[in-house]
């Protein structure tokens, strides 16, 4: 397997999938059905990272301030668990063990850059050579989707109506 560095300049230039849907509309089993058909890495975003990439692509916050924050929420301590769990990202944390070593040797000068080293960190980690997102939260900030990620290619799923019936 290669370095992560390596595989992230190669993965830089790749398109990432995106499974945009409501609940109840399928993205699960979308995001599924990538993993099994096509060896995508599927990272289940619930937009802590691409909430960051918008901060920094809005010129809100700085690329160290949002990968700092990224990484406490990743990894909190034992105190910020306990009191300000909120959205309990640190449940897949697994997925980017080690990533702090590789934050000075990629060059993040963008908010897709920044999205792009997660992204391609939880796909490396696990062996995988495309990559997914699945977000059911990214409706916030869906008009940033494609300012931030030019090679971006996007599943919307919609309900059958006759379901509902």
């Amino acid at each position: 397997m290669k370095d992560f560095v390596s595989f992230y300049q190669d993965m830089r230039y790749k398109p990432v999938y995106f499974i945009l849907g409501p609940q109840g509309s399928g993205s699960n089993l979308t995001s599924n059905l990538f993993i099994k058909v096509f060896g995508c890495e599927a990272v289940r975003d619930r937009s802590l990272i691409f909430n960051a990439a918008v901060r920094i692509k809005k010129g809100n916050s700085s690329i160290q301030k949002e990968v700092d924050y990224v990484i406490a929420k990743l990894f909190p301590n034992a105190f910020n668990k306990r009191f300000f769990g909120g959205k309990h990202y640190h449940h897949q944390n697994k997925n980017y063990i080690g990533i702090g070593q590789f934050v000075s040797q990629v060059p993040m000068k963008s908010a897709e850059d920044f999205a792009y080293f997660f992204y391609a960190y939880h796909a490396w980690k696990n062996g995988h050579e495309m990559i997914a997102v699945k977000s059911d939260d990214i409706w916030e900030n869906l008009e940033h989707l494609e300012d931030i990620f030019a090679n971006g290619r996007y599943s919307l799923l919609v309900r059958d109506p006759r379901a509902n019936a």
